[in-house]
């Protein structure tokens, strides 16, 4: 196997790697977020048997108890009060990952000899796009911190 078919291969297993665990994490969020919300239906299903007519069901939802159940989100407050801060750090995790893998791309590419250069320009262009896109991921978590501070979704911990 020349050094460029193996260069290309490598590449397109990182890249399979890499969308196939993007698609596994949002098949298991969104499943999560299903079962949450299926959950508090038939919760809201289960009260509405228990209450028998929409008199009752009205005036049990007119008082405090029932007022909180419907504010009440399908996730926990925890969870949902830690969703910016989580974003962040995922796209810091990314950002650090890609920069990493493009910088061992360029690393890569200055140890291949003059005469491959097929090898070698396929390595520089994986390790330019990569550390743009690594740089960028960076840039998005640091712009989604400032603009989320600015708007009170994140406190500063040496304030609260």
């Amino acid at each position: 196997m020349q050094p460029a078919d193996m260069v290309a291969f490598i590449s397109f297993m990182l890249m399979l790697g890499v969308v196939l665990t993007t698609m596994i994490r949002s098949l298991s969020f969104s499943t999560r977020r299903k079962e949450a919300t299926r959950a508090q239906m038939e919760m809201f299903k289960s009260l509405a048997d228990k209450l028998g007519n929409s008199q009752d069901l009205l005036a049990w939802l007119q008082t405090e108890a029932g007022q909180s159940l419907l504010k009440a989100p399908a996730e926990p407050a925890a969870a949902h009060s830690a969703a910016p801060a989580n974003r962040i750090l995922n796209a810091i995790q990314a950002g650090l990952i890609v920069v990493a893998v493009a910088i061992g791309c360029l690393l890569v590419n200055s140890m291949f000899p003059p005469h491959d250069r097929d090898a070698s320009m396929t390595l520089f262009y994986f390790g330019g796009i990569g550390l743009t896109a690594g740089l960028g991921l960076l840039a998005s978590a640091g712009a989604s911190w400032w603009v989320s501070r600015k708007l009170g979704l994140i406190r500063d911990s040496h304030n609260s």
